[in-house]
């Protein structure tokens, strides 16, 4: 398999980063990297965005996932969104990790009342 990232038709990533490979992703200024087990997540948070790649390694092959999510002005105003990755039974962690914030944040989001 290449390690060369699929052009998305729904825009997902930004323009350009669709025909990046995963090495040319990773020497950019800014990204982090996490391995743990069979997963390894390539993150680039900006002012305005955090943008995800998870990858995911098993014995009949792999999965990739990308996510983009705009940051709003106030980071606040994630609620909804934190709340509905919540449902769909993702960890604080988790949801922490793909908004570009800390699980105590998204903890304390969680238990904010509904505007």
């Amino acid at each position: 398999m290449s390690n060369k990232l699929l052009p998305s038709n729904n825009g997902i990533l930004p323009n350009g980063l669709e025909n990046m490979t995963l090495n040319q992703l990773i020497n950019q200024e800014g990204v982090e990297i996490k391995k743990k087990d069979n997963i390894t997540k390539i993150k680039k948070i900006t002012p305005s965005q955090a943008l995800t790649v998870e990858i995911r390694t098993y014995d009949e092959g792999i999965t990739v996932s990308q996510s983009k999510i705009v940051i709003p002005e106030k980071k606040k105003d994630l609620h909804a969104t934190a709340k509905k990755m919540k449902q769909e039974g993702k960890t604080q962690s988790e949801i922490a990790d793909i908004l570009g914030t800390t699980q105590p944040y998204i903890s304390k989001m969680l238990k904010m009342k509904d505007k």
